[in-house]
């Protein structure tokens, strides 16, 4: 990939890693035009954090509950965010449950090791900060939030970006994916498509190592989740609030028990306590076509109403 010039480049996907990319290619001086375009409602991905209009104070972390550093060598990227006050290190309390009913305070797995933050007043704002990174949006990098990209055609040199009824969204000269989705086969899983969209761009570009690379993307084991956030009013958040943990981890004996593999527990400024329930993978492989009714791929694909089948998830983990 050339490090300047006019080429552009568009960037599927404004989770932690195409945020990242964004905010780097701008800091080592790219100069093509950026473009950045997200299924969601704003930058995060599965570091996002749920928000409302109408009730200001309600702040909830439903992907990723934290940021963690294992590596040797810090990244590039992290005392920019911490300086900018966008992260700051994470105080909460670890703890694990084995088996029926055994807490190991302290005990973590792999999310919870090295060092710890988090994304000062929600985990969006590590998304956020990586962009503000990258300068100005609308001048530095064009966002499209609320967007699904459905289709995806290399033609006359571009990248076409179609949406479901093939109509133009926007078109680059170098595409990156920074999540598989539109590469692996769960898409035709996820969303019941017919084929893979990247596959079957492919297929018509003919290039071996592109088709080499979605075979190698096809033999990636993905992990399916179900998640359950639940608000509490003041009156009944204290005995959550006064746990010893503020993140729980599940062993695999006690994924098997409960069908949960992590609950995070979010005090908010106002007394309240929001609690977040992760199902276990076999959990939400159980229940693989079950959607959020009130999603956004829900609203953008026009999915039919799931029969009640949301409601039967959702008592299930409470």
């Amino acid at each position: 990939m050339p490090s300047s010039g006019p080429e552009s480049i568009a960037v599927i996907g404004a989770g932690v890693s195409g945020c990242a990319f964004v905010a780097q290619l701008r800091r080592l001086g790219y100069t093509g035009a950026l473009s950045l375009w997200e299924t969601g409602r704003g930058p995060g991905g599965r570091a996002s954090t749920r928000r409302s209009r109408q009730d200001h104070g309600l702040r909830i972390d439903h992907g990723a509950p934290l940021l963690n550093i294992t590596g040797a060598t810090e990244p590039l990227l992290l005392q920019p965010l911490l300086a900018g006050g966008w992260i700051e290190p994470w105080p909460g309390l670890i703890a694990q449950l084995q088996g029926e009913a055994t807490l190991r305070p302290g005990q973590a797995d792999a999310l919870g090791l090295g060092q710890l933050y988090r994304g000062r007043g929600g985990m969006d704002h590590l998304c956020k900060g990586l962009l503000s990174l990258a300068g100005e949006a609308g001048e530095a990098w064009q966002p499209h939030y609320g967007t699904l990209v459905r289709h995806l055609i290399w033609q006359d040199g571009l990248w076409q970006l179609l949406d479901r009824e093939g109509e133009l969204l926007g078109q680059a000269h170098w595409l990156v994916l920074s999540s598989t989705l539109l590469a692996h086969p769960r898409s035709r899983q996820i969303f019941g498509w017919e084929e893979v969209p990247l596959k079957q761009a492919a297929e018509r570009l003919g290039d071996l190592r592109l088709e080499h690379a979605l075979t190698v993307i096809a033999g990636i084991r993905t992990e399916a989740r179900s998640n359950l956030l639940v608000l509490l009013e003041a009156a009944a958040a204290g005995p959550w609030a006064s746990l010893p943990f503020s993140l729980l981890h599940f062993d695999a004996a006690a994924q098997q028990r409960w069908g949960l593999q992590r609950i995070t527990v979010q005090p908010l400024s106002d007394g309240r306590c929001a609690v977040v329930a992760h199902s276990s993978h076999s959990f939400a492989a159980d229940h693989l076509d079950v959607y959020g009714t009130h999603s956004a791929v829900a609203r953008m694909l026009q999915l039919p109403p799931d029969e009640g089948r949301e409601d039967t998830v959702i008592a299930a983990l409470t």
